[in-house]
């Protein structure tokens, strides 16, 4: 089953979904021109986007219902953001998607075949089901691209300096921190509590984030971490 924004296609319309092309990740790579010479040197390469190209034919033979049915198409994929995008050959995945191509269908012929094209901007399949581990604990992270994670604690008075740790780097607040929700987003590399941005008491630049990884983690500190598994 295709669902997007939580919404069955197939319950949409009286649709036949053909197929569902997956497209490659697009790569952007990043280069620096050379002052004097020829060519450029190479600085890195990231994932970009990706699209999902859903081809299906339209079943309606009325006029009538076949317009209705073009106009319900187009609002379920409608979306002023992305929205989450399921496909039935990825049990337990989403991709954040938006439509990006909407169908184009005649009113006259019958049995017509129609596309939709999603694009996603983050373009990595990511778990519905979120893991959690208490800080202190080692864990693992599966997968084949490194996940969403946060840190979360909840602050039931103020503390001070509070810290965490992968071994490596650490993050450090300065002062009082606290009561409330405290969130540290590792991978958009934020901190929050109750929701406003306490960015001013990271310790700089004593404090270094660290990034979410696959494999062994073990982060010390208050609270728990929070992950979502991606793959390619």
């Amino acid at each position: 089953m295709l669902l997007f924004n939580g919404v069955a296609f197939e319950d949409v319309a009286a649709v036949n979904v053909v197929d569902i092309v997956v497209s490659p990740i697009t790569q952007a790579v990043t280069a620096v021109d050379r002052a004097v010479l020829p060519g450029a040197d190479f600085v890195r390469i990231r994932g970009k986007t990706r699209t999902i190209t859903v081809t299906f034919a339209l079943l309606d033979q009325d006029r009538d219902a076949r317009c209705e049915s073009m106009e319900a198409i187009r609002r379920w994929a409608a979306s002023d953001k992305p929205q989450r995008l399921m496909l039935p050959d990825r049990i337990g995945q989403y991709i954040d998607a938006i439509c990006t191509t909407f169908p184009q269908l005649s009113i006259r012929e019958w049995w017509e075949v129609g596309k939709i094209v999603f694009t996603s901007y983050e373009p990595f399949f990511t778990g519905t089901a979120e893991n959690s581990s208490a800080c202190g604990t080692p864990f693992m992270v599966h997968g084949s691209q490194p996940p969403h994670m946060e840190i979360r604690a909840t602050l039931s008075a103020a503390v001070q300096n509070p810290a965490w740790s992968n071994g490596t780097q650490t993050i450090t607040l300065n002062g009082s921190v606290g009561p409330g929700q405290l969130v540290i987003d590792l991978e958009r590399q934020t901190i929050t509590l109750n929701g406003n941005s306490i960015m001013s008491a990271y310790a700089f630049p004593a404090s270094d984030f660290f990034a979410p990884v696959l494999g062994y983690n073990n982060i010390t500190g208050q609270g728990r971490v929070y992950w979502r598994e991606r793959w390619d």
